[in-house]
């Protein structure tokens, strides 16, 4: 996923039109962002050389106004972005994709109900390969009344596909190794 450093400050700011939605997130980008840079200024030598190889150096509060970003800088937001990919995949696509001074490149309309339920199922179905499925399920059963199919759209379906898609991404850095390691997929068809 990529985000510019404008799309990025855009996500934190005061007045940020990517809000939490309401069944899966309870906390603002900027306290999720105040969270992780505290866990960021605790981390050792070993996690930091882990995270962002051998130049590494301890965290620092990001560059404000229009002072210049380090590659660090961008190193650590990535960082924080990789963890909450699934949530701002979701508010990326109800809400567009984060740009300078606030504004938004929209990805999906939604300015009808139609497309507005479009937008959160392919939403929700980005959301899905970063939480539960069965989280998935109770969100269409409380927003749609309707867990399995709401208006025949089948998001579980291509929930599922989604998470195999991942795991058959075969790179050491992707998948755990346990779940590299299991049997063909021809013996189960």
């Amino acid at each position: 996923m990529y985000l510019t450093k404008d799309g990025f400050e855009s996500l934190l700011s005061e007045n940020s039109r990517w809000k939490d939605v309401q069944f899966f997130d309870r906390k603002s980008w900027k306290t999720l962002w105040d969270e992780f840079y505290a866990e960021a200024t605790r981390f050792d030598g070993r996690r930091l050389r882990q995270l962002f190889g051998d130049n590494y150096r301890p965290a620092r509060p990001l560059p404000v106004n229009a002072e210049a970003w380090e590659d660090f800088d961008y190193l650590l937001v990535g960082e924080f972005l990789r963890r909450h990919h699934p949530r701002l995949a979701h508010e990326i696509a109800l809400y567009g994709l984060p740009a300078k001074h606030g504004a938004a490149i929209e990805v999906c309309p939604s300015g009808t109900d139609d497309q507005f339920f479009l937008a959160d199922i392919a939403g929700l179905v980005a959301r899905s390969h970063g939480i539960d499925l069965r989280t998935c399920i109770d969100y269409l059963q409380h927003q749609y009344k309707n867990k399995i199919d709401p208006r025949t759209s089948h998001p579980i379906y291509l929930a599922g596909l989604l998470r195999i898609a991942d795991y058959f991404q075969i790179q050491a850095s992707r998948a755990p190794a346990a779940r590299t390691q299991v049997m063909s997929c021809t013996r189960f068809c």
